[in-house]
């Protein structure tokens, strides 16, 4: 936020909350955050995002703190307040963001950016992350060091910020591999066309390769603080049919045994299609290192069923050799790398959910019932005539 435009926390909260009014209040909010009005429409508008930090605030300012987000070559060297928030779970982190940038008072919007805030009295954060999740593989920004910066001076100094991708490597897919890096204009955010250094298919990497780009779990020796290791996905198994579609936006992986296909949103708009929120159905396959699937790669991309787009023009297919700086941004953008989302569609599955646990085994059959209880047969018994006298047979006694 520009402080020309904003004096206080308050007052940047207060516009942040007329972008998330619904649409029959929002005009009427933002007129009153104009005047500062604070009417109850919008001090009581619920917010997507938490904000976990303020950045060049006013406190920081009182303490003699302030810090600057860009270059102190931007907006004449005006002070700049922002603030480093988290997307509340549920919310469409690119819907808010598209929001956030509609605001008169934003400046612009760093989106998925991995951040360590510092807790008071806590130990300094370490110099290099243990981990980064696998999204982040898509991009990440770097400063190299003093000689990798003055070996491509034309990309690494000035205004420009290097940019790493890359992909899960290694047995158990838990290492990286650095692909490519590539410089951005560090005020528009563009891709500097001269300025891309990709990983060419060598059976041994050259030297220039291993300084800018690395081995698989081993860093560049232009960036000692690269990371080398992605975060275990905690995927869990996915049993019924909705699970298996709450399953790939909200763990990001695909049933076990399914096929590898997902339909969404593209946020952006698909090259030369030019048409944005397009509903897209995606393909892939399990991508493996050595001999262990590790994750998905994304292989093509068409309008889903009933999309009123022409299919000729906007299905998109993953380039198996590219050539070219904007081939291999191509890829990275539109269908990332193995167990790595796609840059521009980041809400795609990475992986396979693991199968679902098997059934208990059956409970043991019943004993059998017992018999019944056996009846004891008596014999029939005869009255004795003791009043007289009976004939006895022969061998036989009387026995009163």
């Amino acid at each position: 936020f520009e402080q020309q435009q904003v004096e206080s926390v308050e007052q940047v909260l207060q516009s942040l909350k007329v972008a998330f009014q619904p649409p029959a209040k929002a005009s009427a909010a933002s007129a009153a955050s104009a005047a500062s009005v604070r009417p109850a429409a919008v001090k009581d508008a619920p917010l997507p995002f938490e904000v976990l930090k303020q950045v060049g605030s006013d406190a920081d300012s009182a303490g003699g703190g302030r810090r600057r987000l860009r270059g102190s070559d931007e907006a004449g060297g005006t002070p700049v307040m922002g603030f480093v928030m988290a997307v509340a779970a549920g919310a469409a982190g690119e819907a808010v963001v598209q929001r956030l940038e509609a605001v008169e008072t934003v400046k612009y919007v760093e989106n998925d950016v991995c951040v360590r805030v510092a807790q008071a009295g806590a130990p300094p954060p370490p110099a290099t992350f243990s981990c980064i999740p696998a999204p982040m593989l898509s991009g990440i920004t770097k400063q190299p060091n003093d000689a990798a910066a003055a070996a491509w001076p034309s990309c690494a100094g000035g205004s420009s910020k290097l940019v790493w991708w890359g992909e899960r490597c290694g047995s158990s897919g838990y290492q990286i591999q650095w692909s490519g890096v590539y410089a951005i204009d560090a005020r528009t955010g563009a891709v500097l066309p001269s300025c891309v250094r990709t990983r060419p298919n060598q059976a041994t990497p050259s030297n220039e390769t291993l300084f800018w780009l690395g081995e698989c779990g081993a860093r560049p020796a232009a960036v000692p603080s690269m990371p080398v290791i992605a975060c275990t996905d905690p995927f869990t198994p996915a049993i019924s049919s909705q699970e298996q579609a709450d399953s790939m936006i909200k763990q990001g992986c695909v049933a076990f045994g399914s096929a590898i296909t997902q339909t969404l949103d593209a946020p952006h708009p698909v090259p030369d299609c030019g048409q944005p929120m397009l509903s897209m159905a995606y393909t892939g396959e399990l991508c493996s290192s050595g001999s262990s699937a590790v994750g998905i790669r994304w292989l093509a991309a068409a309008p889903a069923p009933g999309s009123s787009a022409d299919p000729t023009r906007c299905s998109i297919t993953w380039l198996a050799n590219p050539a070219t700086a904007s081939e291999f941004l191509y890829n990275k953008d539109w269908f990332g790398g193995c167990g790595v989302p796609p840059a521009r569609v980041q809400f795609l599955a990475r992986g396979q959910c693991p199968p679902p646990p098997p059934p208990p085994p059956p409970p043991p059959p019943s004993p059998p019932p017992p018999p019944p209880p056996r009846m004891r047969k008596r014999l029939p018994r005869e009255p004795v005539n003791t009043a007289g006298w009976q004939q006895i047979g022969n061998g036989q006694r009387r026995i009163m």
